[in-house]
């Protein structure tokens, strides 16, 4: 029975494995800055760091600072050598470092610096380590480019492993690894070598078809024990000693190019999926299926934001949480070697046989196992999901009745019982054979031929059609030919969108504006949710993309711009509807398509990636990168569930395949670290911190009563959905929670006492580390604020307040005549005073709410006039506004070169320019600099956004005269709109900078939409 259930679950996982497009994200650090290494080796410590070697020095990522050791050779523990070309990490935690030109290194986390060992007459015979390896009794084992050393770590001495007897120089060592019996295999620039565990006893291993002096450039052991053998310009070998065979790994792939018979081996890493990864010098990544030995090659696609950037693979490592990380010549790559629920195949020109066009907007499974796909208006691509692209329909206007039109093919319908598939197209009805072979246009009586066809659907009479121009069924005969088409009236909407099944004579039909049930025995047409029982004004008009019936009955109603509709029970007399919107976790309103799984689950492609859905109790759980969703929009209606259980979306880029048998939450616990520390201000060494199994003890001295603490979860996956929580026990009464950006713990003035600092992380999914990392904080007290002090002073202060009290009295009773006397002349004087203060506060008024140079509004009015705004939009339910961000361009110039006077008499100009531009109803504000922000009220549609924009754009070609110089500039504009974008000022603020960002690399002068 398990052995059933896992076969199930691997088939359709793995018809798409030897042909998607994995995905790598390039790292960089907190400020946004790439990182361009160069990446050599890489490890990671038992704390969970990890540590990059490059050509520039030793790193240490945190997931969001990249923090570089380089050479520094002017201090006695500095590294030594920037080249890094080995790292290990030894069991006890020790990190080893192998340089270029000098030797080894070893890193003191205690004082965060470094020490070099081996160095001397008896040490270590070459300075330039390519590996280290763990030997008996706490030695090492160095390859070098002199051989194989033996390294007692705590003396620095080192023996030789002589590898060529009676020979004063051995071959240089670039692999050794001890297997799971305790060999030694060392592998160098004359052949392999077999060593019992201490060294002893090497000998020659032989490997036919190499040659007399096989270059063995790496190895690497795989979880059956076999040995893998990687051999320049001559490929990888495989060693099963217990079977006693040894296979060469053949140039047998699905791209013929993977071949690594002339190819320089990098690194090897075995996957855990079955798959080892082999990184190449020069020809990029190259997989390895462990079971039949066949290749596939990932080639470099710069065109990609998640494609590999370089063919040239220096490194590749596997972390303790699933990640891969790819080390290339250009930067460091990760890749999630467990988003494997998720296949991404990207279309347009790529590096290998793709899909013809980026848009994908219809899927079409077929009997045969096969998918085709309606790749923009290229036609079809007819996809094997393990071969990739087997066949294509292409247009060709030559023949018009025997080929596609040079149009988009929008869905399509197999008709199994004569082996033929039914397409729709911007131009008509084609119908096609199942082999791709031969198509033709279909002229159905009483239809344009050129009709447009959006759905297809089966009905209990015959196939329903559906497109701009309303709904009718059509019917075809033997030969294919089109017999009679009926009509379907009375939908509350002529533009049909979506259609599918609902009891055997009746079906749901989606329209531009609602949603209809049509009894095809009939013709009754009922409105769901526009009268009667069916009342729901939320469904009255909705704009339909997608229908669809889960196997519990229930009517699932994606929509472009209203989110999703749950209707239970949508053809009794009384159904329920739920809804789901950006407010119950969808990441977008606008669905494209809704696809339950065979599983009782509900996904739906949005215009801000995948989402999945509990039925029962609608939770939304949202998919991105890090799942491997490497697509943000769909195209509406496009999508498909196969018969193998797989649910493909097509969208603008290419598909992503859903396999939800496999679907599961990452159960990797972060390790939560501290990466700086702070205490009054000074940054302290973080050599005490972090040590596993240890509780940090911190001692602020008197007088320093500050501290702050930076801390990070270790889970790489995704950085900036890890989620954040702290608690200083003693201070804080609850956890503080935080987020990824505001990773900080901060306290100033803490008053003297014991406390405990803990600190909590979580996963890019959401799983919290158990237990959290705690600081014991001592806050020491200054002399003033001991015990015996505090009581003498309390004792002092009694006695001085008696006494005060006693002379207060006496002059109290005094002044109080002289006070009296005083009551009439102060009582005039205040009513004066009143009277200047109400003017004071008036000025005060316009201060706080207007810029003084320009007379506008200020950031604060702006902010009340959007709030006024957004009220009065959500209290009628309807409109919106839109918010302009302007800065003017060349202002800096104007300023450093004229003066700053000039420079205020541009920006007084600016001003009423633009209040003449736009109307006395909205709102023109000053928001610092030369930057301005413009509320335009009521105005949500581009088509009338855009004259405004151009009048601002109009209002700078007069220059501005100041003194008898001539100041021209020109203005830049970023535009987002209220609600449809964003519904706080912020959010609206971000969307339009970016906007403004664009119209300025557009050449300046100009705007553009978020």
């Amino acid at each position: 029975m398990a052995l059933s259930c896992l076969t199930a679950l691997a088939a359709p996982l793995g018809r798409w494995s030897g042909w998607d497009d994995r995905l790598f994200q390039r790292v960089t650090s907190a400020t946004g800055e790439p990182n361009d290494l160069g990446v050599m080796a890489m490890a990671q410590d038992p704390v969970g760091f990890l540590w990059v070697g490059t050509q520039q020095g030793l790193v240490r990522w945190d997931g969001y600072r990249l923090r570089t050791y380089s050479a520094d050779l002017s201090q006695p523990h500095g590294l030594p050598d920037g080249f890094i070309q080995s790292l290990w990490v030894a069991p006890e935690g020790t990190l080893w470092i192998g340089t270029v030109a000098h030797g080894l290194v070893r890193y003191r986390p205690h004082s965060d610096d470094f020490e070099s060992v081996g160095l001397g007459p008896h040490g270590l015979r070459h300075v330039g380590v390519n590996v280290i390896a763990g030997a008996p009794q706490g030695c090492l084992w160095v390859g070098t480019g002199a051989g194989l050393d033996r390294l007692d770590p705590t003396t620095g001495r080192a023996e030789r492993v002589v590898l060529n007897p009676g020979r004063t120089e051995d071959p240089a060592v670039q692999a050794v690894l001890t297997d799971r019996s305790g060999q030694l295999w060392i592998g160098s620039d004359a052949g392999l070598f077999r060593a019992a565990a201490d060294g002893r006893g090497v000998a020659r291993y032989p490997l036919p078809g190499t040659g007399d002096t096989p270059r063995i450039s790496r190895l690497m052991e795989d979880q059956r024990g076999r040995l893998w053998i990687a051999v320049d310009h001559q490929g990888l070998w495989v060693l099963d000693l217990a079977q006693g065979s040894l296979r060469r790994v053949e140039s047998r792939s699905v791209d013929a190019a993977a071949g690594l018979d002339q190819q320089t081996v990098r690194s090897l890493v075995e996957s855990g999926d079955g798959q080892v990864w082999v990184g190449t010098r020069s020809n990029g990544l190259v997989l390895v299926d462990e079971n039949n030995l066949t290749l596939r090659r990932i080639h470099r696609n710069a065109t990609s934001a998640f494609g590999l950037d370089s063919e040239a693979i220096w490194s590749l490592f596997r972390d303790r949480s699933g990640i891969l990380w790819v080390g290339t010549s250009r930067s460091l790559l990760r890749h999630n070697l467990q988003a494997t629920f998720v296949h991404t195949v990207f279309g347009g020109d790529g590096p290998r046989d793709t899909l013809r066009s980026e848009d994908v907007l219809a899927v079409i499974p077929t009997p045969d196992g096969r998918i085709w796909l309606g790749v923009g208006t290229e036609g079809v691509d007819i996809v094997d999901p393990a071969q990739g692209v087997v066949a294509t329909l292409r247009p060709d206007m030559k023949h018009p009745l025997a080929a596609l039109p040079p149009e988009r093919v929008l869905t399509g319908l197999p008709l199994e019982q004569r082996a033929e598939v039914l397409l729709g197209t911007q131009k008509g009805l084609y119908l096609a054979d199942l082999a791709g072979t031969r198509v033709r246009r279909l002229e159905v009586p009483g239809h344009r031929s050129d009709e447009e066809v959006q759905v297809l659907a089966r009905g209990w009479s015959g196939i329903w059609v559906g497109g701009p121009e309303g709904l009718w069924r059509l019917t075809l005969d033997r030969q294919g030919r089109p017999e009679g088409a009926r009509w379907a009236v009375g939908m509350s909407d002529r533009r049909i969108s979506a259609i599918t099944r609902a009891s055997p004579h009746r079906i749901w039909v989606g329209t531009n504006s609602g949603v209809n049930l049509y009894d095809e025995r009939t013709g009754q047409v009922l409105h769901l949710g526009a009268g009667g029982r069916w009342q729901d004004a939320a469904l009255a008009s909705v704009n339909v993309t997608s229908l669809e019936l889960d196997p519990k009955g229930r009517l699932w109603v994606a929509t472009g711009g209203t989110g999703l509709f749950v209707v239970d029970a949508p053809e009794s007399d009384h159904p329920q509807v739920r809804h789901l919107g950006s407010a119950q976790g969808l990441p977008k309103d606008f669905i494209n398509k809704v696809l339950p799984d065979d599983l009782g689950g509900v996904w739906a492609s949005t215009d801000q990636g995948i989402v999945q859905i509990d039925p029962a109790t609608l939770a939304v759980r949202a998919y991105g990168a890090k799942e491997g969703v490497a697509l943000l929009q769909y195209w509406a209606a496009s999508g498909a569930r196969t018969p193998q259980g797989e649910l493909i979306f097509g969208g603008l880029g290419g598909i992503s395949v859903v396999v939800p048998q496999v679907t599961e939450w990452r159960t990797y616990q972060a390790p939560v670290v501290a990466t700086e520390v702070w205490v009054g201000g000074q940054a302290q060494t973080m050599g005490r911190f972090n040590q596993p199994g240890q509780v940090t003890r911190l001692t602020l001295p008197p007088g320093q009563h500050d501290l702050a603490v930076e801390f990070a979860a270790l889970d790489y996956l995704a950085p900036s959905s890890n989620r954040y929580a702290y608690r200083l026990d003693g201070y804080d009464e609850d956890w503080i929670p935080t987020d990824a950006s505001r990773r900080r713990a901060a306290y100033t003035n803490l008053p003297p006492g014991e406390y405990r600092l803990e600190l909590r992380g979580s996963n890019a999914d959401g799983l919290w580390s158990s237990p959290p990392m705690v600081i014991d904080v001592e806050v020491q007290p200054a002399w003033f604020q001991r015990v015996g002090f505090r009581l003498l002073a309390a004792l002092l202060g009694l006695a001085l307040l008696w006494g005060m009290l006693r002379v207060r009295t006496l002059w109290l009773t005094r002044r109080q005549h002289e006070l009296e006397q005083l009551v009439a002349e102060r009582t005039a004087e205040l009513e004066q005073r009143s009277a200047e203060l109400q003017l004071s506060q008036a000025k005060l008024a316009e201060m706080a709410y207007f810029d003084a140079l320009t007379g506008l509004p200020n950031r604060r009015m702006l902010a009340e006039r959007f709030d006024r705004l957004a009220s009065t939009v959500r209290r009628e339910g309807e409109g919106g506004f839109a918010l302009l961000l302007l800065d003017l361009d060349r202002f800096k110039q104007i300023n450093d070169s004229l003066g700053h006077a000039a420079g205020d008499a541009l920006l007084q100009a600016a001003a009423e320019r633009l209040k003449q531009a736009v109307r006395e109803v909205d709102t023109v504000a000053r928001i610092g600099g030369d930057e301005f922000a413009i509320l335009l009220s009521g105005l949500t549609d581009p088509h009338t956004i855009e004259p405004v924009c151009r009048r601002i754009v109009q209002a700078f070609e007069r220059p501005v005269v100041f003194g008898d110089e001539p100041m021209s500039t020109s203005a830049s504009i970023g535009v987002a709109c209220y609600p449809t974008q964003g519904r706080t000022l912020d959010e609206l603020s971000r969307l339009a900078d970016g906007a403004l960002y664009r119209a300025k690399a557009a050449g300046r002068n100009t705007w553009r939409f978020a």
